[in-house]
């Protein structure tokens, strides 16, 4: 569903705010008809396609030389233009607006599993050198959350099989959290073979035999 956002006060914290919430675009008040119906237009002719990322989905914005070539972006049915220019309400089908949510839904998991990865690595270090600071503790926080949305992605999905370790890695994290000064230190050494894991499994390179080999050695060590 394509979104345009509307503000009396467009101050740059604001349209930051919009950007990121992954609306299509933002348009000050008064409103001009004009404007709006080019936007519109813009919409329905050359609507930007979405790119993922752990704490992002919508429009890319991207200028060519920002754009991160490792991260694919990801052409979303169009079907504003459907209804706008009259063509067959067919063309664009339930099914296939349900595969674009289940497309977008596994390169989260993927984006999810890179970030757990990267948390992971700056969260031990600190935790096993008592170097609590404030910035790990938003990594914390961060990782409890990424590690709840991964399981809740999960179902339903090709990956359902790592949803048991996704709560347990939720576990650990929540413990961690809630005894941030003594955190356990068995729990700290199952951060890394847990992001490990789930690391293992989105690798594209490996089947799911290798993955499932990986995951029952790391976590029987």
């Amino acid at each position: 569903m394509p979104i345009i956002a509307t503000t009396w006060n467009p101050t740059s914290e604001l349209v930051k705010k919009v950007i990121e919430s992954g609306s299509d675009d933002l348009l000050p008040k008064p409103l001009s008809s004009g404007h709006l119906i080019a936007r519109i237009e813009q919409l329905v002719q050359a609507r930007k396609p979405f790119i993922v990322t752990s704490d992002y989905i919508g429009p890319d914005r991207r200028s060519m030389d920002d754009r991160e070539s490792e991260i694919p972006l990801l052409q979303v049915p169009n079907s504003l233009r459907v209804k706008v220019t009259g063509e067959d309400e067919g063309a664009i089908s339930q099914v296939e607006i349900n595969q674009a949510i289940a497309d977008i839904n596994l390169h989260k998991l993927e984006r999810h599993s890179v970030q757990i990865e990267w948390l992971v690595e700056r969260i031990v270090p600190a935790l096993e050198t008592n170097q609590l600071s404030e910035e790990i503790n938003e990594h914390l926080d961060r990782l409890l959350y990424v590690a709840q949305d991964i399981s809740r992605r999960l179902v339903g999905t090709k990956y359902e099989h790592i949803s048991e370790l996704c709560q347990s890695l939720t576990k650990v994290a929540t413990d961690i959290g809630e005894d941030r000064t003594n955190p356990s230190t068995k729990d700290i050494k199952l951060l890394n073979p847990f992001s490990q894991a789930i690391a293992s499994t989105f690798d594209p390179d490996r089947d799911d035999a290798a993955a499932a080999r990986d995951i029952a050695g790391i976590i029987g060590r």
